[in-house]
C-alpha cells in the first residue's frame, strides 16, 4: 500500500518534492499504440453537448473546527485543497451557540467560531468557497436529544431561526465571509442516535426554510442561498418539495425565495425520473451535496475508484445536476471500511494513505474547471464483449444505485473534450468514440488500475484523434484496461 514520505516538519515544497504528481515527468508511462484506426474495437457516439453546466465541485474536508490539527494532517489539507476544489461543505456545528433566545441576545461561543471561521478563511484563501449544513440545532431547542431530537415545538423553533441569523452576522464581518449557500438540516428524512440529527416531516421543514429565509432577507443576507431538501434518498423528495404533484412549488414565498436551489445526497435513487422531469419543469441549480461508499465493484482501493466514477456519471446524469460533492477529505485512521475518506493519516508512523479515488477526483477536477465546461453524454454504444458498460439510464429506473460508466464533457468553447471511461469489467476496452471537433488531433489518457493503487494515474502514450476523409467529426480509439478507470483529454 503507497503512503508518502512526511516527515512531521518538512515545508510545503518539500512535500510536494516527494510526491510525485499527475503532470510530473517522473509520472508512470503506459505505452498504448498511436491508433489512427482499429479493426475490431467497440464504437460509441458522443452526442452534442447539452446545456448542463459543471458549476462546482467540492467535499468535506473533515470533521470539527479544525481537522488538520496535527501531524499529518496538514500535508492531506495541502493536497485536498489543491485538486481543483471550488467549495468545501461543512457543518453548522450546534456547538457554535452559547446562550440567548432571539436575534438580539444570542450569543455565540467564540473560541467555536474563530475556529470555524479559521477553517473556512484557509478554504477561502485557497480559492473556494464554502457552503454550510445543519446536523442538529443547539440541544436546548430540542426536545433534549442533541442525536436524533427533534424541534422543541414551543419555542426551540423560532430560537433555531434566531441562531441561525446571528452565525450569519458574524459570518458577513469575518474574514471567512458568508458562505454560498444553507442547508436548514442534514438528512432531515433520517433519524439516528448515533451522530447529531434532527428528523423533520414535510410541514416543519417547509415552514423552517421559510422562516429562516424571511429572516436572513430582512437581515440583508439575500447573497446566501437557502437550498434543501438535502434528503439522503430521492425516495421523499416529492413530499419535501410539495407533495406528489410539486403544488408548493409551483408558486409562492416556498418556490420563489425559500428554495434557492436543489440539495440531494444519492445513497437512494429511486423515483428519480419523476424528479428529474420536476427540476426540468421547475428549473433551479442541483447540488449533490454528498455521496460516498462506492463499493458495489468491491472495497479495494482500485474497485471503490471504478465505482466512484460510475456513480459519478450517474449522479451528473439522472438528474442534471451542476455542483457535485464528496463525502470525506481526511481523517486520522489507516484503514477506512465504509470508503467514505480519500486520505488516511497515520499518526503512530507520520504517513499518509492517499488512495486511488483520491487521485481519480482529482484529475477530472483540474481537468473539468467549473464554469467553462458542460457534460457530454454519449448516445449510442456498440460492445463486443458480453460485459457491457453501462452508457443510459435505461434499465436502471428500478435500481437504488445506478451507475454510468461512460460519460463525457464538453469545453464551452469547444476547444477540449474529456471523457471518462469506468470499466468494471474483465475485459480490456478498446473504444472507438466518434463526435469531436474536427480540429482535434491529439488525445491524452491517464489509467487508474491495480498498477497505480493508491498512487498517481499512469500516463498513456499520446493517441491520435483523426478526421476521416469526408467525415464532418473527428473520433479517437480509446484504451481502458480490464478493472480501471481512463480520463481522456481530448484537443
Amino acid at each position: 500500500m503507497r503512503t508518502l514520505c512526511l516527515p512531521a516538519l518538512l515545508t510545503a515544497a518539500v512535500v510536494a518534492a516527494c510526491t510525485s504528481t499527475q503532470e510530473s515527468a517522473t509520472a508512470p508511462r503506459r505505452f498504448t499504440p498511436r491508433f489512427s484506426t482499429v479493426v475490431d474495437s467497440d464504437t460509441a457516439v458522443l452526442a452534442t453537448a447539452d446545456s448542463q453546466p459543471i458549476k462546482g465541485w467540492g467535499l468535506y474536508p473533515g470533521g470539527g473546527n479544525n481537522p488538520f490539527f496535527k501531524a499529518p494532517g496538514p500535508q492531506a489539507e495541502g493536497l485536498l485543497y489543491s485538486m481543483g476544489l471550488t467549495f468545501i461543505r461543512d457543518q453548522l456545528d450546534p456547538a457554535l451557540y452559547d446562550t440567548g433566545t432571539t436575534v438580539s441576545d444570542i450569543a455565540l461561543n467564540s473560541a467555536q467560531v474563530n475556529a470555524y471561521v479559521s477553517k473556512w478563511t484557509v478554504a477561502k484563501d485557497s480559492g473556494m468557497g464554502y457552503i454550510l449544513s445543519v446536523w442538529s440545532p443547539p440541544d436546548t431547542m430540542k426536545d433534549g436529544a442533541l442525536n436524533g431530537g427533534q424541534l422543541d415545538s414551543a419555542t426551540g423553533r423560532a430560537e433555531f431561526v434566531a441562531f441561525l441569523t446571528v452565525v450569519m452576522q458574524h459570518l458577513n464581518t469575518s474574514t471567512a465571509g458568508l458562505p454560498k449557500a444553507l442547508s436548514i438540516q442534514n438528512e432531515p428524512d433520517f433519524k439516528t442516535t448515533s451522530y447529531p440529527s434532527t428528523p423533520y416531516d414535510t410541514a416543519l421543514w417547509e415552514l423552517t426554510i421559510d422562516n429562516t429565509r424571511g429572516s436572513l432577507n430582512f437581515a440583508g443576507f439575500q447573497s446566501v442561498t437557502t437550498f434543501g431538501p438535502e434528503l439522503s434518498k430521492f425516495d421523499s423528495a416529492q413530499m419535501f418539495l410539495g407533495g406528489a404533484s410539486f403544488t408548493s412549488i409551483d408558486g409562492g414565498y416556498f418556490a420563489d425565495s425559500s428554495i434557492g436551489a436543489y440539495a440531494f445526497h444519492t445513497y437512494g435513487d429511486n423515483n428519480w425520473s419523476s424528479l428529474r422531469t420536476f427540476i426540468e419543469t421547475h428549473h433551479k441549480n442541483v447540488w449533490v451535496t454528498e455521496f460516498s461508499k462506492p463499493n458495489a465493484q468491491g472495497t479495494s482501493q482500485v474497485a471503490r475508484a471504478i465505482d466512484l466514477m460510475g456513480a459519478l456519471g450517474a449522479n451528473l446524469e439522472i438528474i442534471p445536476t451542476n455542483y457535485w460533492a464528496w463525502w470525506n477529505g481526511f481523517a486520522y485512521a489507516t484503514t477506512d471500511p465504509a470508503g467514505g475518506t480519500l486520505i488516511l493519516g497515520d499518526t503512530i508512523h507520520n504517513t499518509l494513505q492517499v488512495t486511488s479515488m483520491f487521485y481519480t477526483l482529482r484529475k477530472l477536477f483540474k481537468a473539468v474547471v467549473p464554469g467553462a465546461w458542460n457534460l457530454q453524454v454519449i448516445t449510442s454504444y456498440s460492445d463486443k464483449s458480453t460485459q457491457l458498460l453501462r452508457y443510459t439510464t435505461t434499465g436502471q429506473e428500478s435500481s437504488s444505485q445506478p451507475r454510468i460508466d461512460f460519460y463525457g464533457f464538453e469545453k464551452a468553447n469547444t476547444d477540449s473534450t474529456v471523457v471518462v471511461v469506468s470499466n468494471w469489467t474483465n475485459d480490456d476496452k478498446r473504444i472507438t468514440v466518434v463526435g469531436f471537433p474536427t480540429k482535434y488531433k491529439v488525445q491524452h489518457g491517464y489509467v487508474s488500475d491495480s498498477a497505480s493503487t493508491n498512487a498517481e494515474m499512469i500516463v498513456q502514450d499520446s493517441s491520435t484523434v483523426w478526421t476521416p476523409s469526408g467525415q464532418t467529426v473527428g473520433r479517437t480509439v480509446l484504451y481502458a484496461p480490464a478493472r480501471s478507470v481512463l480520463i481522456a483529454v481530448m484537443n
